[in-house]
């Protein structure tokens, strides 16, 4: 498929897709991951779906990567907010 400005990226199963999307994180090392309810569902959504899928190191995608996440699936995403 041909979008203007954009690249497709093409997976084979759930575990490329997320490796793919962790290494694009990790890559462009974004400031903040901006979505509704992202720190509710999103994140641990993805983070269970990553260990469902026996991916490493897919909590590490924030810049303080030295620790676990909670039991949501938070803590190393960067997750600054009052």
């Amino acid at each position: 498929m041909q979008i203007d400005d954009t690249k497709v990226e093409q997976c084979a199963n759930e575990k490329e897709l997320l490796e793919k999307w962790r290494d694009f994180v990790l890559t462009t090392d974004p400031d903040c991951i901006v979505g509704y309810n992202i720190t509710a569902f999103d994140l641990p959504y993805l983070l269970a779906r990553a260990l469902e899928n026996k991916i490493s190191n897919f909590h590490l995608l924030g810049r303080d990567n030295d620790s676990e996440p909670d039991e949501r699936g938070l803590g190393t995403f960067n997750l600054d907010y009052k």
